[in-house]
């Protein structure tokens, strides 16, 4: 897998060998900045409740995706319950 594999694509897109630099620097940089930074961000939001306190009043739970990870939290326990209850029943 050594020249032979990296050649190939360089070849099919007409990329000289000694020239593989596909993009700047400053690019590289400020694409990992901000991919790591949208990771961030997610993971606050599905990490600690944010969004009712950052929305204030006009946040509605309905829209809210991430609100459906704090609702599982409380209703697994239900969710078991239930599931006790209809196996005892089917005995």
């Amino acid at each position: 897998m050594g020249r032979s594999f990296l050649s190939r694509p360089r070849i099919y897109l007409g990329i000289r060998s000694d020239s593989a630099q596909l993009i700047s620097k400053k690019l590289a940089i400020a694409s990992l900045a901000t991919a790591l930074t949208a990771i961030a961000i997610v993971f606050a939001l599905v990490r600690f409740p944010l969004m009712p306190k950052l929305m204030g009043s006009h946040y509605q739970p309905k829209y809210d995706l991430i609100n459906d990870l704090y609702v599982w939290r409380d209703a697994i326990a239900l969710v078991k319950d239930h599931v006790d209850e209809a196996k005892a029943l089917a005995r």
